[in-house]
């Protein structure tokens, strides 16, 4: 780290804040829209992805692309400090925008339900109850 020391510090902590709200971003994308596990081992891998190309970018800018130990640990105790503090909220504003987009597709289903009415299977009609006399037959005893 070529001088500077402590805006390069602050460089890497706002480096590690900006991917630690970007995996802030990603978990709330799984949590609105219900993601599946492939969808989430997508969003995952490209992540890392994300993850490896700015810690290599910001290693060419801070010491002309070698990585040293105090921007990693900058780094990662950037992004645990805006995971940790803004997890929170993220979470809940993820479950309203959920709920709101439930309620918003519910309704529009139940307006548009006569366009799809003919694509839906029918339910097969439940079969015929019996009713129970209530004799129940002896049962055959033993001889001896």
């Amino acid at each position: 780290m070529n001088g500077g020391g402590g805006a390069l510090v602050f460089f890497c902590l706002a480096t590690g804040a900006a991917l630690g709200c970007l995996f802030l971003l990603f978990s709330a994308v799984q949590l609105a829209f219900h993601a599946g596990k492939l969808t989430c081992a997508l969003l995952d891998v490209f992540y890392c992805c994300l993850c490896a190309a700015v810690v290599f970018l910001c290693a060419l800018a801070v010491d002309h692309g070698r990585l040293r130990l105090l921007q990693a640990a900058c780094q990662l105790l950037g992004g645990w400090a805006a995971v940790a503090s803004l997890s929170p909220f993220v979470s809940g504003a993820a479950k309203r925008l959920r709920k709101i987009f439930c309620k918003v597709s519910a309704f529009f289903r139940r307006r548009c339900a006569f366009l799809t009415a003919h694509f839906r299977r029918r339910k097969p009609k439940p079969a015929k109850k019996r009713k129970k006399t209530g004799k129940r037959p002896k049962k055959a005893q033993k001889k001896t």
